[in-house]
């Protein structure tokens, strides 16, 4: 596969290759399917990227500051930006248009659809603000004491939260209260991604470590079963599934599995992936 460079943001720019590297100020990278590409940049633009071909089909404007998150509606019709212009605008995506602009009174830096898109949740320094998507009312506001960092939804109705706390806060949105603290790390928790099929989450710290964590119906019973130490210091994480990759990415990723020092990520693991789309097997570590 070649290396490619796309081009759509006024001050900005990324190249793809295996993986996509940003360079400047692109503050937001999510994929909708396996279709587009959304990228939020401090050029005050979202811009919507075709797949395969990497060209720049259509851009967003309407924000007066960076754009520091966008998030797409699990139809795929309707989209979530927030910027510094301390607004939450809410985007028609079939038109390209904005359906609808709120004034927050302060700066957001995180924004996320739930797995049903009902509800969406809309992060600040330390307080997250739950919105109905109905009517676009607060439900609930979850309080931490440290900078938050990332959130996910692990469920239609279950947000974790990762912070400058060397821990994972899991928290119910429809009741504002935390479930469980999933802990362990040394610093700061920096980024979260959940596996296909919602068993497994991951999180990775500042202090170099990624956690994989079973989850559970009993949230009490969440469970880490594998931690690996990269030795470096930690500010994002992504997932892949070797089935969505070429043929020739599929066996570079089975080279560098066999020389891994991961007990989660094995040979076998990968060849399940392929005959079980969303489900992953995840072997214990031996500790």
């Amino acid at each position: 596969m070649k290396s490619s460079t796309i081009y759509g943001h006024a001050l900005v720019m990324a190249s793809i290759h295996l993986t996509l590297t940003s360079v400047g100020a692109i503050n937001w990278l999510v994929f909708f399917n396996s279709t587009h590409l959304f990228s939020a940049s401090d050029d005050r633009t979202i811009s919507i990227w075709e797949c395969g071909t990497w060209d720049c089909i259509h851009q967003l404007t309407g924000h007066k500051a960076p754009v520091t998150c966008f998030t797409v509606h699990p139809s795929g019709k309707l989209g979530l930006s927030v910027s510094l212009d301390r607004t939450l605008r809410t985007w028609n995506l079939m038109t390209g248009a904005i359906s609808f602009t709120q004034k927050l009174g302060q700066v957001a830096q995180l924004v996320q659809w739930n797995l049903i898109g009902n509800q969406y949740a809309v992060a600040f320094e330390k307080t997250i603000a739950i919105y109905e998507a109905a009517g676009g009312s607060v439900v609930f506001t979850i309080t931490v004491d440290k900078r938050i960092s990332c959130i996910l939804y692990l469920q239609d109705n279950v947000l974790a939260v990762g912070s400058d706390n060397p821990f994972v806060q899991l928290f119910s949105t429809e009741e504002g209260k935390c479930l469980c603290k999933l802990e362990g790390h040394g610093s700061r928790v920096k980024a979260l991604a959940m596996a296909p099929g919602g068993l497994l989450l991951f999180s990775a710290s500042s202090d170099g470590c990624v956690k994989c964590w079973r989850l559970a119906e009993d949230w009490s019973k969440v469970t880490c079963i594998s931690t690996v130490e990269t030795g470096a210091r930690l500010m994002c994480l992504a997932l892949v599934s070797p089935e969505s990759l070429c043929g020739r990415m599929k066996k570079q990723l089975k080279r560098k599995v066999a020389r891994t020092s991961a007990p989660w990520l094995t040979i076998s693991s990968l060849k399940k992936l392929r005959k079980r789309r969303r489900k992953l097997t995840v072997k214990p570590s031996e500790d």
